[in-house]
């Protein structure tokens, strides 16, 4: 199928907390971006459900029907694989949001983690499980929706590209926190990946239901609804509305509690599980850039627990979108060496990706234009090219 008859570009991180989504038309204007919760739960029927949030979405697909997004109540899908049925809802629904037309060709991008990425037979699965030679149809709160994937390409997460382009000739470590795992990636002075992997049971999701289950341990477990909480936000702002601080067990305050819980969990499950494979953030080295959204969550907890680094770690402001804006400029670039867009096509793209994601992509000094990766020398080519227009 040819992928230039495709008429959108939808770009997907398919986290394990959130999917996150990026929209573009085949000649890269951003239609939009949005993410909604990475939940899925088989459903009945939908007779009792009465949702009016844009992001609660309620499918049928192949003969079963599952709500998805906001307002589910299970937890969230804690196998260590992306290759499930889970993931594969929440990517056709975020294309199915998308699609206005019957029988719509669209061109879709996603993400996968890094050790899962490197093992061929693994990431062949994940290719066969969403691309589809067929039309794919889905109801998707309650009209009919069908599509064609012209064009699927998949890319390993935590590359960081953008984060990265501030950072030329430097050897860089890249710390990928998301739901589920942690993804880790070193990078020469050049942008070569030198290693890359990833640690399951690392993610916020884990991090979440570890605070729960440490708050049940230590408070009177009948006189607060745990489940009700949200701690993500307890774990940023240290605090729990519904819970006094001489309500828990052992602390001096709910502050006190939430600190020794995440800081506990950071050392066991992520810097002594780095240690096991012969990283130790806490050593003064490399650069290392902090990007996905549980480092948004964890960056105080970090810098507290690797105070030796501090001069070395930088935490991207755009954590929550650097993989999409990671997967979007890796595709363009790869549609440029395969000469399956022209090189005036190629700067004007770019100048429209650049615009799109302009808190993201930064500007490149003539004093730091040496030395850069292969992917950001034609990122600088093209804005130069753009810049002569």
């Amino acid at each position: 199928m040819n992928e230039k008859i495709a008429n959108k570009i939808i770009v997907v991180d398919p986290g394990k907390n959130a999917v996150k989504v990026v929209v573009f038309s085949n000649t890269y204007e951003l239609l939009t971006h949005y993410m909604f919760p990475s939940k899925t739960q088989i459903k009945r029927t939908f007779s009792d459900i009465d949702g009016s949030s844009d992001f609660q979405f309620r499918a049928e697909f192949e003969g079963s029907k599952y709500l998805i997004g906001e307002g589910v109540q299970s937890s969230y899908n804690f196998e260590t694989t992306k290759n499930n049925i889970h993931h594969q809802l929440c990517v056709y629904t975020a294309i199915a949001k998308e699609v206005h037309s019957k029988n719509e060709n669209v061109y879709v991008v996603v993400g996968y983690p890094s050790s899962d990425f490197s093992n061929e037979i693994q990431r062949e699965k994940y290719v066969d499980l969403i691309k589809s030679n067929e039309k794919i149809d889905i109801i998707l709160n309650g009209s009919d929706k069908s599509f064609n994937i012209s064009g699927f390409k998949v890319f390993p997460e935590g590359m960081a590209l953008v984060p990265r382009l501030k950072f030329p000739k430097r050897k860089v470590r890249v710390i990928d926190i998301g739901g589920q795992n942690l993804n880790h990636r070193l990078y020469d002075e050049k942008g070569n990946t030198l290693e890359s992997f990833s640690l399951d049971e690392a993610g916020i999701n884990h991090l979440e239901e570890h605070l729960r289950t440490t708050l049940r341990k230590n408070i009177n477990a009948d006189m607060v609804d745990i489940d009700s909480i949200n701690t993500l936000e307890a774990i940023e702002s240290q605090k729990i509305d519904a819970i006094s601080d001489d309500m828990i067990n052992g602390y001096d305050s709910v502050a006190s509690f939430i600190e020794n819980t995440v800081l506990d969990f950071i050392d066991n499950k992520i810097l002594n599980q780095l240690s096991s494979k012969n990283v130790f953030l806490y050593k003064r080295s490399h650069l290392i850039i902090f990007t996905g959204g549980g480092s948004i969550a964890l960056k105080k907890y970090l810098e507290e627990l690797l105070p030796n680094n501090s001069g070395n770690l930088y935490f991207s402001e755009t954590a929550t979108w650097d993989n999409c804006a990671s997967y979007l400029i890796k595709d363009l670039t790869q549609k440029f060496k395969d000469s399956k867009i022209s090189k005036i096509e190629f700067a004007n793209y770019t100048k429209k990706i650049i615009k799109a994601f302009n808190d993201l992509i930064i500007d490149i000094t003539p004093s730091t234009e040496e030395n850069l990766t292969e992917d950001e020398e034609l990122i600088n080519r093209k804005r130069k090219t753009v810049k002569q227009k």
